[in-house]
């Protein structure tokens, strides 16, 4: 009896070893494009294509780059995601044997632009290359959006002279991006020069780390932070009227009450109309960003 409980015991310690250095040894899993980078921080991976020539290895990303070219971050950015994508075919088995360069490609005005390259000068050994910012985090503690309750809106009433414009310039000629966020939207396959308010309100949201959810053409639920937002895009259209309509207030006070979530967000890049500055003031968890508000919406969005 004595020497059954002795090697029940064994197996039991054997069992617990084996499976404590079998997860000790697991490489770091990727799951959906996002691959951890540090505790809290995770970078999302745009599509790419993959081509070896050679002794070339091809990483093509679907990522719209400016004329002028890549700028330094968003050239050490992609070159990141390079060296991951190389480095996660090399866990699969898949060795370098034979490639000594790695070169990157972005699209530009359709074709494909040579971002940079990566020498791998000691052969089947993959070079460390960090992120210069984070993509995507998660905001399972953090909740970037908790300061709009928090903002004083007597500073976001809208001024009679924004209001009296007849014409709406596009959204790219009024706003300025850090190059962190450029570089964000463009690896979200948002060209900043060319989006829409819808295009830069979800990229947005998505660098904050939120989870989006479509619920129809114009909304979403944005999750997050043990938090749960009814979002709404309003886009201008050229020779529409250039202030927030009256129907869309309704429209989206109306859908943020059926969704019953934790707050409700308009984002458009339309004006907005003295008129939702009383909203606000008659439900605290609404709020608008309207074309005044969508630089500090930006830049709250960078430094969170």
């Amino acid at each position: 009896m004595e020497t059954l409980i002795w090697i029940g015991l064994v197996i039991v310690a054997a069992v617990a070893a084996i499976t404590y250095f079998s997860m000790r040894s697991r490489p770091d899993q990727v799951t959906d494009g996002r691959k951890p980078i540090a505790d809290g921080v995770t970078v999302k991976r745009p599509d790419a294509e993959f081509h070896i020539v050679k002794n070339t290895a091809r990483v093509v990303f679907a990522v719209p780059v400016p004329d002028r070219g890549a700028d330094p971050v968003l050239r050490d950015l992609l070159l990141h995601h390079a060296a991951e994508i190389m480095r996660d075919r090399k866990r699969r088995g898949q060795p370098l044997d034979g490639i000594d360069t790695i070169r990157v490609y972005a699209q530009q005005a359709g074709t494909e632009a040579e971002v940079g390259h990566i020498d791998l000068a000691i052969p089947n050994q993959l070079p460390e290359i960090a992120a210069p910012i984070p993509l995507a985090r998660s905001v399972e503690d953090h909740d970037p959006l908790r300061g709009l309750e928090d903002a004083d809106s007597k500073k976001l009433v809208p001024t009679a002279e924004s209001t009296s414009r007849d014409r709406l310039a596009p959204i790219s000629t009024d706003l300025r991006l850090t190059s962190g966020v450029d570089a964000a939207l463009r690896s979200l396959g948002v060209d900043p020069n060319e989006m829409t308010v819808t295009e830069l309100g979800r990229g947005l949201l998505e660098i904050a780390g939120y989870e989006l959810t479509k619920r129809n053409e114009s909304t979403y639920l944005a999750t997050g932070g043990g938090t749960s937002t009814y979002v709404a895009f309003v886009d201008h259209h050229p020779d529409s009227y250039p202030e927030l309509e009256a129907t869309a207030i309704t429209e989206f006070l109306v859908g943020f009450a059926n969704a019953r979530t934790d707050r409700g967000l308009l984002i458009t890049d339309k004006f907005g109309p003295y008129e939702i500055y009383e909203k606000e003031k008659a439900n605290p968890r609404a709020h608008f960003i309207t074309r005044e508000r969508l630089q500090a919406f930006v830049d709250s969005i960078a430094v969170s």
